[in-house]
This record gives C-alpha cells, sequence and structure tokens, in this order.
C-alpha cells in the first residue's frame, strides 16, 4: 500500500500570483486573434526560390539586370546544394546518432529510477528505525510510568503508616 502525502494547507500562498500575460508576446496575441476567427495560415512566401527573368529592362541596364539575376540564381543553387548535402550526411550518419542518443537517454533514465528506488529504500529504512526507536522509547515510558506508579504508591503507604 502506497501512501499519498495530500497537503492541508496552501505552500504558496506566501507567492505572488503569476503573471501570465508576459507569454501574451504581440506576435501571440495576433496568432490567438487569428486561430479564434478560425482563419488559416498565411501561405509561404516562396518568392525566394523563384528565378525570374529581368523582364521590361532597358538596353542600357539589362546587363546588370542579367547578372543580378544570374548572381541571384547561383546563390540559390548553392544554398539547395548545401542542402542537398546536409540531407544526405543526415540520411548516412542521423539513424545512428539518434539511437545512441536514446541509448544514452536510455540509461540516464535507469539510473535515475535506481537512485529513486534507492532513495525510497533509505526513506523506508529511516521510517522503520523511527518506529522502532518510539516503539522501544513507549516501551521505556511505561517501564517508567509503573515504577513511579509504584513509588508513589509506597510513599502513600509510607505515609499512611506513619500517621
Amino acid at each position: 500500500m502506497i501512501i499519498v502525502f495530500r497537503p492541508t494547507k496552501n505552500y504558496l500562498k506566501h507567492l505572488p500570483v503569476p503573471d501570465f500575460d508576459v507569454f501574451l508576446t504581440p506576435c501571440m496575441m495576433k496568432e490567438h486573434a487569428r486561430m479564434s476567427k478560425k482563419q488559416e495560415m498565411p501561405k509561404l512566401d516562396m518568392s525566394r526560390c523563384e528565378l525570374p527573368c529581368p523582364a521590361g529592362t532597358s538596353r542600357a541596364g539589362d546587363k546588370v539586370q542579367w547578372r543580378k539575376a544570374i548572381k541571384n540564381a547561383k546563390a540559390q543553387n548553392e544554398h539547395l546544394v548545401m542542402r542537398q548535402i546536409n540531407l544526405e550526411l543526415m540520411e548516412e550518419y542521423a539513424p545512428e546518432s539518434y539511437l545512441r542518443r536514446n541509448k544514452e537517454l536510455e540509461q540516464l533514465c535507469t539510473e535515475a529510477e535506481r537512485e529513486l528506488r534507492r532513495t525510497k529504500e533509505q526513506v523506508m529504512e529511516i521510517h522503520a528505525r523511527r518506529k522502532m526507536a518510539q516503539l522501544e522509547a513507549g516501551r521505556q515510558l511505561k517501564e517508567l510510568e509503573g515504577s513511579w506508579v509504584a513509588m508513589v504508591t509506597n510513599n502513600y503507604r509510607l505515609v499512611g503508616s506513619h500517621r
């Protein structure tokens, strides 16, 4: 049977009432308002991924606009190449690292459970020792009380016999 401690008084009454409004940033309030109106999230802006041709450029600015477009295309291509490399590396090494991390977490959990079990055993041992000490003290108190009653009774007899 497990005995659960149920507090009888409010241990937090000396603390101020928490202010949960500090978490309501303008962005959070805007999102809550959007969700309460049952509106969909705005779609992602994919214009960064597009490579538009410089249209409607004059003859003089044509080369400059095309150079900007080529520079943008190279930057986006490099970004996509890096993403592809990262995905390949993750595909190769991530499962092992996740398994290793899961094993570490399981070991930590096992150790924490073992420590908890040890602590509970120590608590139960302390309770048992305290109970034994209290029972022994109770036995001694009964003996001393019996001795005291016998002495007081003896004193009354002695006082009564001298009268």
